[in-house]
């Protein structure tokens, strides 16, 4: 346009198309790395939203690469209520939207999936109708005609990026990996009708509180039924 159509002469773009801020695999990778402690809240972030979805049973899998020592590939699924369509590409694609907001629903706005997803070498989505596949930001979605009860993702987990390097105990497995799921498992409390598999065996050890010792401003004090295996810790029971 002319300056007498657009007097304080700014530029448009052709069309009035504004452009968009493209965001690289680094700077997902960067905010990961601002976690305390990335791979367990890996877990955190895939378990919880299970759990916020209504999952009563979450299966979880791992698979070295043979051609990549800094990559391992976890397989999450759970039957909980799933993605449409719709939620994937206008709230899980869309940073800071979220579906949460429910009583008991912890995070939202984008950090889990930037931490599952987003700053991961790879990613595959399955839910209802709808398969994903993405790599950092860019990402491909297509309806399937099979229908999937719940979720299932297939990362393949950066290690470097969740402080946990590379250790084999075999050849199918990550230990390291697998030792911040046990560690961040053994401090939940579940409902009782909550089946987790770790590689097809079920997690019995989930912390089991006893008498309320204590009130604080953000949560009680409980002690612990396993004190010979969770002795000299202080459990305090958040929302």
């Amino acid at each position: 346009p002319d300056k007498s159509q657009n007097p304080t002469g700014e530029k448009f773009l052709e069309g009035n198309q504004m452009a968009q801020i493209t965001i690289g695999n680094k700077f997902f990778r960067n905010e990961a790395r601002s976690y305390s402690n990335p791979a367990q809240g890996l877990w955190r972030e895939l378990i919880q939203n299970a759990v916020d979805n209504g999952a009563t049973k979450i299966s979880i899998t791992t698979r070295c690469n043979p051609e990549n020592r800094n990559v391992v590939t976890v397989i999450f699924a759970d039957n909980g209520s799933g993605m449409s369509r719709e939620t994937l590409e206008n709230v899980y694609f869309c940073l800071g939207e979220t579906t949460k907001g429910g009583e008991g629903d912890i995070g939202g706005f984008g950090r889990a999936r930037l931490l599952t997803c987003f700053a991961q070498e790879a990613y595959t989505i399955r839910t209802q109708n709808v398969s994903v596949f993405g790599s950092g930001s860019e990402y491909e979605i297509e309806t399937t005609n099979d229908f999937l009860v719940g979720c299932e993702f297939e990362i393949d987990v950066h290690l470097p990026t969740m402080k946990a390097s590379p250790y084999y105990s075999d050849e199918s497995t990550d230990e390291r990996l697998l030792q911040a799921l046990r560690r961040y498992l053994s401090k939940c409390q579940f409902n009782s009708d909550l089946e987790v598999k770790i590689n097809g065996e079920r997690f019995t050890d989930f912390l089991l509180k006893r008498a309320k010792r204590g009130d604080l401003s953000f949560g009680t004090i409980h002690v612990v039924k396993k004190p010979a295996k969770h002795g000299g810790m202080i459990y305090v029971r958040v929302r």
